[in-house]
């Protein structure tokens, strides 16, 4: 996610989601 909208952050993101809902 971020501003920009990077999509190796967008990817990160996803991943700490997941992370946080398990």
């Amino acid at each position: 996610g971020g501003v920009i909208g990077d999509p190796a952050r967008d990817e990160a993101e996803k991943t700490t989601a997941k992370h946080l809902e398990a």
